[in-house]
């Protein structure tokens, strides 16, 4: 399975663009900064969904960790420039697991 994952960088980046522009979903800019300091600066965010929205945009959702994810809306070229990473299929759990 190949998954795209957004760096802190480009999150930052994408959040910021999705207030200026108005869209319907962005993350509060203290609550993310909040969650990022939590991480370590290589971090890879991974997209957990993604789907079209209003035909001009994706709607997202990333996560921060395994019980906490953020929804925004970010440009179709934003979304296709956001690097990927392909995870083995026996690296993925059957099902969902809160260890």
């Amino acid at each position: 399975m190949i998954v795209k994952y957004f760096t802190k960088e480009q999150l930052i980046a994408s959040n910021e663009n999705a207030i200026q522009a108005n869209r319907n979903r962005s993350l509060n800019r203290d609550m993310l900064q909040d969650a990022l300091n939590t991480i370590p600066d290589e971090a890879m965010l991974p997209v957990c969904f993604n789907t079209p929205h209003n035909d001009v945009e994706m709607r997202v959702q990333v996560a921060f960790s395994p019980l906490h994810v953020g929804w925004v809306d970010i440009s179709f070229d934003e979304f296709n420039a956001l690097p990927s990473q392909e995870i083995p299929d026996s690296e993925i759990p059957a099902e969902p697991s809160l260890h």
